[in-house]
């Protein structure tokens, strides 16, 4: 019988970078031309996936390390800083010319780009990573501590306050005083992105990782139409929240929670173990094309005004490029598929 206990879940890998082009679908707007509303739809209804899932992939992938007894945490951090400090300088360049290009570069376009490098992120994308930053080191203090179900529970309050915030604002958070200041502050986004997305999937995938057995005794089907019926649940608590209006941004919504869990088991059923080489081309190209594509998505919307075409555009673009780089396999250019 063929050893699988090393092997690397190739599933995850090649999903990993279809979420990557749903985030490149939530920056291009690839269905804008046909109307703004087709656009949203889209958007709300498929795109929203992406992010959660590269969290929870990090978190399981990390809880891997942790539950084998190395000690992860200072390579991690020191790799995710790396990355984050280059494309932060890549955007800052590109935001600098830009703004000068259109005589608007002053005191506050400096001020904004302080700020992103701090932790808003420079580019509108690069949050991910100081969020990860701050849930990496929020799993790794309770993993320490021992106190792994206080973190499971934080995780599920910090989601819950942060469904309250978007899809829930108007039924619930605007009805409590306290909420609904934290919800209006300028405060909120870096605050959402900060601690409810990361710690909330980050979490997810650590529970993952420690009830892996438990939680995957059932077959393939049956996590698979799980899929399916939080994916219904997802969908119709949106229509829900908009036609009785309970809040008008869809970003959170409770269904969310286990919709991801669902994805996430059915690919542990599937892992595809035969297709570790495109799995290492595309798991590449989900971390090259989600640093790179807004790059590259301003650059084609210069040239052409489809936006479905700038999509596509971006995407083959994105993913030639890093594919191109994993071929060559040169140490300093495999720095830019990390």
């Amino acid at each position: 019988m063929e050893n699988t206990v090393n092997k690397r879940n190739n599933s995850i890998d090649i999903f990993r970078y279809l979420c990557a082009l749903l985030i490149v679908a939530i920056h291009v707007h690839p269905l804008m031309q046909f109307g703004s509303r087709y656009n949203i739809l889209f958007v709300d209804y498929f795109t929203r996936i992406g992010v959660p899932f590269f969290f929870v992939t990090a978190g399981y992938f990390y809880s891997k390390k942790l539950l084998d007894g190395k000690k992860p945490f200072k390579n991690y951090i020191i790799k995710l800083l790396k990355i984050y400090l280059f494309w932060s300088a890549v955007y800052a360049v590109f935001s600098v010319v830009k703004t000068l290009s259109e005589n608007k570069f002053d005191g506050e376009a400096a001020k904004e780009l302080i700020l992103g490098f701090l932790y808003r992120g420079v580019s509108e994308h690069l949050w991910f990573v100081p969020s990860l930053v701050v849930a990496i080191c929020v799993l790794t203090l309770f993993h320490k501590l021992k106190a792994m179900k206080v973190l499971y529970v934080l995780s599920i309050v910090l989601f819950t306050f942060a469904c309250i915030g978007f899809t829930y604002k108007d039924a619930i958070g605007s009805r409590i005083h306290i909420l609904y200041w934290i919800y209006t502050s300028d405060y909120f986004t870096v605050i959402h992105r900060l601690l409810c997305f990361g710690i909330t999937f980050v979490t997810m995938g650590a529970i993952i990782c420690r009830y892996e057995k438990a939680l995957t005794k059932r077959s393939t089907s049956f996590y698979a139409f799980l899929c399916v019926l939080f994916y219904l649940a997802f969908v119709l608590e949106k229509i829900a929240a908009e036609k009785f209006g309970f809040g008008t941004n869809f970003l959170y919504n409770f269904a969310l929670y286990p919709l991801m869990l669902t994805i996430f088991l059915t690919l542990l059923k599937e892992p595809l173990y035969k297709l570790s080489k495109p799995a290492l081309y595309l798991r590449n190209a989900s971390s090259f094309t989600y640093f790179s594509h807004v790059l590259f998505m301003y650059f084609f919307y210069e040239l052409f005004h489809s936006s479905l075409l700038v999509y596509f555009l971006v995407c083959i673009t994105t993913t030639l490029i890093s594919f191109s780089i994993t071929k060559v396999n040169s140490k300093k250019l495999n720095f830019l598929n990390s």
